[in-house]
């Protein structure tokens, strides 16, 4: 591995090579924090992206994601560590539970 910023990490934020990489990309539970079905019919799930997703911009790396699924529903957040990826799902499934249903 190169020195200074890498491109691939592991959920403990640690860098990683392209192997383990791969290893973490064809094992989806593997790289799954949190996933909770609303009532409503919204789905918000929490992942490791592995890759860095920071886009060049500095700062830390950004290597989880949390997504909204289901109808309109546009919204996402980024985090560079495990536990704030974990307290975003949090506020991003509180944030949805109060939305009118999802409908097709």
């Amino acid at each position: 591995m190169t020195s200074g910023r890498g491109l691939y990490y592991n959920m403990a934020g640690e860098q990683i090579d392209i192997d383990e990489a791969d290893k973490l990309f064809v094992n989806p539970q593997a790289r799954c924090v949190a996933l909770d079905a609303l009532p409503n019919g919204y789905n918000v799930s929490t992942v490791l992206l592995v890759i860095d997703h920071s886009l060049g911009f500095g700062g830390k790396p950004m290597i989880f994601e949390t997504m909204v699924f289901g109808k309109d529903a546009d919204d996402a957040d980024r985090y560079s560590t495990k536990e704030q990826a974990l307290e975003g799902h949090r506020r991003m499934v509180e944030k949805w539970r109060s939305r009118p249903r999802a409908t097709p």
